[in-house]
């Protein structure tokens, strides 16, 4: 996976992010990823979510010139489910107005695909107030009601 940093409106590379302009492997080198979503913090750092290939989603944060962000997750990219043992995908994040993180993505199980939302504070760790564990699955309801 490939983050490019442009700036200016010329839209040249900018070489002071990353290696020449480009951050790559981000995500664990376990087979193939795929960047899905971004969000600039205020601070100038640099949320990327989507998922690998086991399956889960991950979630990475980078400094203003694409290092990673020691003080996130000890600078480590965050990879998990948002239900025990079920595919998950995470395609857009969000930071709120008290710092805290949202990811949203998909959670999949031999019933179907659903909503999925994992909540986290500004250094990466899980907000167990929020769902299980940091974590939940929007049930959709079978069916419909009759207007």
């Amino acid at each position: 996976m490939n983050i490019k940093k442009q700036e200016g409106r010329s839209g040249e590379l900018d070489l002071s992010f990353g290696n020449s302009g480009l951050v790559t492997s981000l995500f664990p080198a376990n087979g193939s990823s795929a960047a899905l979503g971004t969000a600039l913090q205020p601070d100038g750092k640099i949320l990327i979510t989507g998922d690998i290939s086991e399956g889960k989603f991950c979630l990475v944060r980078l400094n203003s010139d694409g290092t990673p962000d020691p003080s996130f997750n000890n600078g480590s990219p965050i990879t998990g489910e948002f239900k025990t043992d079920c595919p998950a995908t995470a395609s857009t994040v969000h930071v709120m107005d008290d710092g805290r993180i949202i990811l949203l993505g998909t959670s999949s199980d031999s019933t179907g695909t659903y909503p999925a939302l994992a909540r986290y504070d500004k250094h990466g760790t899980a907000d167990i107030s929020f769902g299980k564990e940091g974590k939940t699955v929007v049930g959709l309801p079978k069916g419909g009601t009759k207007r």
